[in-house]
């Protein structure tokens, strides 16, 4: 007999045999159970995970002699004929090569004829979406209303070009991709059967290569125990698919790690002197620090690697160094080179560039902890400060805090009146703005109390945006309207919308404040929004600006701390 290849020899010959796709499996049984197995099914999913298999098992329980049964026998005439694709009511087609309209006009006449020995005439058709449009337009009316003798079962790995109207005339199941365990389990199984040493790094490695494809890792184990002689270790699965060694991947790590850029060019140069393809190295080095961080993030992601436990563990210890930061930046440029790779000259000199790149980067901070060093200046630069301010805080008018004049607190006769005080205080008795400045300040809060104001009434903020500033006396804010917009200066007018202006703008200038609307004939007033007010001589800047700001404490830490340099001031 000649030889069988794994992957022929060890398919499933049972629903039970079959590993991922149990969701689909108890469906199927249970449809044959409760005789209500469907005329038409699509099978979606990657390819080598096991359509084609459950679609000849499907055949086979529904044409088992002792069926149907969702345990077919496999001695019976028929399940052997299926077996070894030899039965005559089981026609299998690949929709690749008989992608026309003639081979399913074909279909179509045959259907009518009832099956020579089973019970059913089953159709499977591989790679169903390769079928031209005419072809799947033939097939849609015998698609819909089958003979009671016959079932239709497509396979494909791209169902989005399957036309909808297919779609709707099928049940559709969708196979998973396989997962590391499932097909490690597969084959050692396999290999202690055929009598086949695997080491367990090299059982992962073939995984890795396979894909998620049952199919593909017992090709590749099958080619391996020929080259091998039934002995399989992990340098024979490097050497047959020519990816790179782990331990070499980790010297190159340990290098950017130690910062040692001459050893990690060496190591380039003797890697690709020896044959290895660069492009597989950069993609060896991907999957190394991808391992890395998803080991960082926790060990629930652990089943996410195709890696053995002792790799994880060297893999963890060996990048603990690392921040979430730095290797989102190893891999960005991991991925970028392995990208400008294909269109480079010399695929070594890029090798260097990212060996220097990486090798020479300082560790990378994180924003939040950027952010917390900034908070902890912040309360340093404020306890020096209440070390020399006094104890009892006082609130002083604008023009008192940028004439920099501090009046001392006025005493209360009784503590009784302090406290009545308190509570009937309001914004409006704090004391009054100073007309001076009051206009330049005004002129800075009011965009944020207009966006204050958005959030609870959109169409009051709106109106105020259309305003301008007029004047500022004796605590009351003048804002005019053109004759255009009368409307507006109505619509705020109202009592409600008046009150909330105002408690928003007082709550910005931390005193109170009245408004009043008014017309106004000209447009030479400058809007509310506009910045171009000059500031009033209380507050203009200093002729030196940065180096006021250069003496502030709170800077000259950062500084420190970030290694800065003041590199250009506007």
């Amino acid at each position: 007999m000649s030889y069988i290849v794994f992957a022929r020899k060890w398919r499933p010959q049972a629903f039970d045999d079959i590993i991922g796709q149990e969701y689909i499996t108890t469906t199927l049984r249970n449809a044959i159970k409760q005789d209500r197995v469907a005329h038409a099914y699509l099978f979606c999913g990657p390819r080598g995970i096991g359509k084609t298999t459950t679609a000849r098992l499907l055949a086979k329980a529904l044409n088992c002699e002792k069926g149907p049964t969702p345990t077919p026998c496999n001695t019976c005439v028929s399940c052997k004929e299926i077996t070894e694709a030899g039965s005559v009511d089981i026609i299998e087609i690949d929709g690749a090569s008989n992608r026309g309209v003639d081979e399913i006009r074909n279909i179509r006449e045959n259907v009518r004829f009832s099956p020579q020995q089973g019970r059913f005439k089953i159709y499977i058709i591989d790679e169903v979406h390769m079928l031209t449009s005419e072809a799947f337009n033939a097939l849609l009316k015998t698609l819909e209303e089958p003979p009671a003798h016959v079932k239709f079962i497509f396979a494909t790995t791209a169902p989005y070009k399957v036309p909808a109207t297919i779609l709707s005339r099928c049940q559709r199941f969708n196979f998973r991709r396989l997962s590391t365990k499932d097909i490690a389990q597969k084959l050692n199984k396999i290999a202690k059967q055929e009598n086949v040493d695997i080491e367990e790094p090299a059982v992962f490695a073939i995984v890795k290569a396979a894909s998620g494809s049952m199919r593909d890792a017992e090709s590749l184990l099958d080619q391996l125990a020929t080259y091998c002689k039934n002995n399989i270790t992990i340098k024979d699965v490097n050497r047959v698919l020519g990816s790179v060694e782990e331990q070499t991947i980790s010297d190159f790590a340990q290098h950017i790690l130690d910062k040692d850029t001459s050893a990690a060019i060496k190591l380039i140069n003797s890697m690709i002197d020896e044959g290895v393809d660069a492009n597989q190295f950069i993609l060896s080095l991907i999957e190394y620090f991808r391992s890395a961080m998803l080991i960082k993030e926790g060990k629930q992601l652990n089943h996410l690697l195709d890696i053995s436990k002792d790799e994880i563990e060297n893999i963890g210890k060996q990048t603990r160094s690392l921040t979430r930061e730095d290797m989102l930046y190893i891999l960005y440029n991991l991925i970028n080179t392995s990208s400008n790779m294909r269109r480079a000259a010399s695929a070594k000199i890029l090798l260097e560039l990212l060996a220097v790149k990486l090798s020479q980067k300082e560790s990378i901070v994180s924003l939040d902890e950027i952010m917390k060093r900034l908070a902890s200046l912040e309360q340093n630069a404020g306890a020096r400060e209440n070390i020399t301010s006094p104890a009892t805080p006082v609130k002083h008018s604008i023009k008192e805090q940028h004439a920099g004049r501090v009046e001392p607190p006025v005493p209360t006769a009784r503590a009784e009146d302090k406290t009545d005080d308190i509570q009937t205080a309001s914004i409006g008795d704090t004391p009054a703005l100073d007309a001076d400045t009051a206009l330049y300040r005004i002129r800075e809060v009011m965009p944020q109390a207009i966006k204050n104001i958005k959030q609870e009434k959109i169409y009051i903020a709106s109106c105020l945006s259309e305003g301008r500033l007029v004047s500022f006396k004796d605590n009351i804010l003048t804002i005019g309207f053109s004759k255009e917009n009368n409307f507006h200066k109505e619509s705020l007018e109202k009592v409600k919308n008046t009150k909330l202006i105002e408690e928003h703008i007082s709550k910005l200038l931390n005193t109170g404040i009245s408004l009043q609307f008014i017309i106004i004939k000209d447009d030479t007033s400058q809007p509310i929004n506009s910045q171009k007010e000059e500031q009033p001589k209380s507050q203009q800047p200093e002729k030196n600006p940065l180096k006021k700001v250069l003496s502030d404490p709170i800077i000259k830490t950062a500084l420190d701390i970030f290694d800065g340099n003041v590199m250009r001031f506007m």
